[in-house]
């Protein structure tokens, strides 16, 4: 597939859209001038591969137009992604727009200096001195459009990550719960340790170390699945890659947290009494 955009000089400047080769529109590119387009490295690539786009020409059919029309491609763009931003770049044929018919809902692409709301009144009024009659339907700064192209991809992003939180959350309860009962069922042994002389550092340093067997190897098995199943998730995502390391990271600091407080407080809690009354197994 191939899409078509028309717009004015100085549009790729205004959007810091990069001319590898040739050239961008001028404001002698008119109707009074030969036809021309700017395409982008993807189209390049794929309609003439090695050999260099500049000087080809291609025909396009135009609505406005009873014919097709020939363009001579002078310019060469960097690839930007548009309407899709989760979606490879498509390939994209540029035209000015000084050479064809002006329809009604254009968009005017402004580049502002400091905050772009800052400079919608100036511009507004600058429009209405230079036509009095145009209608202005909408101001939107592109942080704004932008918001509005990722609004799914945000809304499912929340969403995962609250399921994601909850069942962080859950499974650090899960780790806390069966690890403070296991240490605590352990309460006997510490009392015996202690009453042939094992200090409370000892014990404490001895369950801690219990418990991270085998919190380590379901961490290790849940990131090997975790690994696994990017491919599921690559595609819901947009500016982090699915084995981001940050969050790798935190939620594996999160249950370490979880079975080291979870070993550490029954522990301590049992060297605290009597190592007597810990041999009898009281609390």
């Amino acid at each position: 597939s191939m899409n078509r955009s028309k717009v004015l000089p100085g549009f790729f400047e205004a959007m810091g859209i990069e001319v590898v080769r040739g050239r961008s529109f001028t404001v002698n590119d008119t109707r009074e001038t030969a036809d021309v387009a700017i395409v982008n490295e993807t189209l390049a690539e794929r309609f003439f591969s090695e050999q260099s786009a500049l000087g080809r020409h291609l025909r396009w059919p135009l609505g406005e137009e009873a014919e097709s029309r020939d363009f001579e491609i002078v310019g060469v763009v960097r690839d930007i992604r548009s309407g899709d931003f989760l979606a490879e770049p498509d390939a994209m044929v540029y035209f000015s727009y000084p050479q064809h018919n002006y329809p009604s809902g254009s968009a005017l692409v402004v580049s502002a200096v400091g905050d772009p709301a800052a400079a919608v009144p100036t511009l507004s009024r600058w429009l209405r001195e230079f036509e009095p009659h145009l209608a202005i339907v909408n101001v939107l700064t592109y942080r704004e459009i932008v918001s509005g192209f990722l609004y799914t991809q945000r809304m499912n992003a929340e969403l995962f990550a609250a399921l994601a939180i909850l069942g962080l959350a859950l499974a650090a309860v899960g780790i806390f719960s069966v690890m403070s009962l296991a240490v605590s069922r352990q309460t006997r042994e510490i009392g015996i340790r202690m009453a042939i002389g094992a200090q409370r550092g000892d014990i404490n340093r001895m369950m801690l170390g219990r418990a991270l067997i085998p919190v380590a190897l379901g961490l290790a098995l849940g990131l090997i699945g975790a690994l696994a199943a990017t491919g599921l998730v690559r595609s819901l995502l947009f500016g982090v890659e699915p084995t981001d390391p940050v969050s790798m990271i935190a939620g594996v600091a999160v249950l370490i947290v979880a079975a080291l407080l979870a070993a550490y407080l029954p522990a301590r809690r049992a060297t605290m009494v009597d190592p007597v009354s810990a041999l009898r197994g009281e609390r």
